[in-house]
């Protein structure tokens, strides 16, 4: 059983609103908006749940998701032509963290590429995008993001009480997730509107958010990070002959998070950077 939770008017999308389809319990927010699509949902739309039983996230690590304080959602986004998905998880973390730090003030939230967002080095949230490519056209179009949002610190797993944090642990404040979910929503929204529309400059609102901005890479090669190109990739530099090399995808491990590197190792993530 689902509630509609509430609608988001956009007057960009096609004078259409975003209906939010909220449920106590999924197995994934992603696998009910691939049957909410099946069954001729019209995008956009967004699925959220308190609790997911059999969630993944990025290169098949498990999404942790027991609590009802953590923020677990799905937008189905309209049809991209192939050249502008490509970007749509760069614009998405983008677009997230701006409308994060213009909600909560009193907090600043940056950008780790892809789209992972952090607030006073730990993360806060993560994202995936995925999709059907049909003649250079991306079908099923969804966009899934994890907010750590009231959540306390003690309900962490051990293995991230050291990296990950949470809205109400940097802020001492309790959010109304309505109010939040709607804000994210308004944040992917945006994004798909700014890879259709080819708006915005990708690599300048990026530079004003770069968690990696003049932090010193020493693996797989010693190097510094230059931010992303035009394209969402990220650019990094050699120090010993400094070759530019851009890095399409992939996943970022800090020096704190080494302990991830051996889950990341087995689910087929293979390029990571560890910083000084």
């Amino acid at each position: 059983m689902f509630s509609l939770l509430g609608k988001i008017g956009q007057e960009n999308l096609c004078k259409m609103s975003t209906p939010i389809y909220f449920h106590e319990e999924l197995d994934g927010v992603i696998w009910e908006t691939e049957r909410l699509i099946s069954k001729n949902h019209k995008p956009p739309f967004a699925v959220r749940a308190n609790k997911m039983t059999s969630a993944k996230g990025r290169f098949g690590k498990r999404w942790h998701s027991e609590s009802k304080d953590n923020l677990h959602l799905s937008v189905a986004l309209p049809d991209l032509n192939m050249e502008n998905v490509l970007i749509l998880p760069c614009w998405a973390g983008i677009e997230v963290c701006k409308i994060l730090n213009k909600t909560i003030k009193e907090l600043n939230f940056e950008l780790k590429w892809p789209n992972d967002i952090y607030c006073n080095g730990k993360k806060v949230s993560g994202m995936q995008s995925q999709g059907t490519i049909q003649d250079k056209i991306c079908y099923k179009n969804i966009f899934s993001i994890g907010l750590n949002v009231n959540t306390e610190l003690i309900q962490f797993p051990d293995i991230y009480k050291d990296i990950a944090t949470s809205l109400k642990i940097q802020s001492n404040k309790k959010y109304d997730m309505n109010f939040i979910t709607e804000k994210v929503v308004e944040g992917i929204i945006n994004a798909w509107e700014n890879c259709q529309d080819q708006q915005g400059d990708i690599q300048k609102e990026y530079d004003n958010l770069d968690y990696l901005k003049n932090k010193k890479i020493i693996y797989p090669i010693k190097s510094s990070s230059l931010g992303i190109d035009k394209e969402g990739s990220l650019k990094i530099k050699s120090d010993e002959d400094g070759e530019i090399h851009i890095i399409r995808n992939g996943d970022i491990i800090l020096d704190n998070e080494k302990n991830l590197a051996k889950i990341l190792n087995k689910t087929g993530c293979n390029f990571y950077i560890n910083f000084e």
